[in-house]
């Protein structure tokens, strides 16, 4: 993962177009179109600066509950304070427009249609709302906002589209969440998982990012890492005990070790 992560940071630090961002104030360095590919069967972990599996499992399970509520959420990280409103909610959450926003579950669906049919070529999964998305205001516009999954020698694939990727913050946990999901589906489907396949549309660092992103890619010691997701849990499995999947994911990463570079980086909301 690190030299992945390393090339993105690059493409943007090295060719990116400095832009001011008017809705957040902030100067970026911005990128039309990006991809990559991830084998799902590895924990996308990073050796060159700390990677949170522990989060990203509590996100897993909390998109899954299909809740606007950040209580649970809250018990694993900080992150989605920043979302929220007074009450506490995120009308807009991630889990809220899978399986309840549109009048259907789309993971339940997505679910029934591949056992129906495992050659199917329609399984997408969406968290784009047009009808308020763009048009409302909103704390949080879902940034990876479809997911399309296939069956294909028995693994379980995902191509997910990413709107907009804060690639030092967001794009670390946005795979990391995929990669969970793809082996959470696959889990349930009785299939392996597969491949992810990454595209960004808008790649970008914001201006307090420029040098910690410049210090990963020329000064961190870079160390490629394979920690295979081992968690066999289902998303019922999950969904029946959310605390004891985000530690099936902590023992599954009990023997990653990083170099526990951190630095502290103000998120832009």
């Amino acid at each position: 993962m690190d030299f992945l992560y390393k090339a993105a940071l690059k493409h943007v630090l090295e060719t990116g177009v400095e832009q001011f961002n008017e809705r957040t104030k902030t100067k970026i360095l911005a990128c039309h179109g990006y991809s990559f590919s991830w084998i799902a069967a590895n924990h996308p972990v990073l050796y060159g600066r700390k990677s949170f599996p522990k989060t990203a499992a509590a996100e897993l399970a909390w998109f899954l509950s299909g809740e606007t509520s950040v209580a649970w959420i809250n018990k694993h990280t900080s992150i989605w304070r920043a979302f929220a409103n007074a009450y506490g909610e995120i009308p807009t959450a991630y889990g809220h427009r899978w399986r309840r926003a549109f009048g259907i579950d789309q993971i339940k669906n997505i679910i029934c249609k591949l056992n129906e049919d495992p050659t199917s070529r329609q399984q997408v999964l969406m968290s784009w709302d047009p009808r308020v998305d763009n048009v409302v205001p909103a704390s949080n516009i879902p940034c990876p906002y479809t997911y399309v999954f296939n069956i294909i020698d028995n693994k379980l694939n995902a191509h997910m589209t990413v709107r907009s990727n804060d690639i030092w913050l967001g794009l670390p946990y946005d795979l990391y969440t995929a990669v969970l999901l793809v082996n959470a589906l696959a889990n349930s489907l009785g299939v392996e998982a597969g491949e992810i396949f990454y595209s960004i549309a808008h790649m970008h660092l914001y201006e307090n990012q420029f040098e910690v992103a410049k210090e990963f890619c020329y000064n961190r010691e870079l160390i490629p890492l394979e920690i295979k997701v081992k968690s066999k849990m289902t998303i019922e499995e999950i969904l029946a005990d959310k605390d004891a999947y985000v530690e099936d994911i902590i023992y599954d990463t009990q023997h990653y070790h990083s170099s526990n570079w951190n630095p502290k980086v103000q998120i832009v909301v």
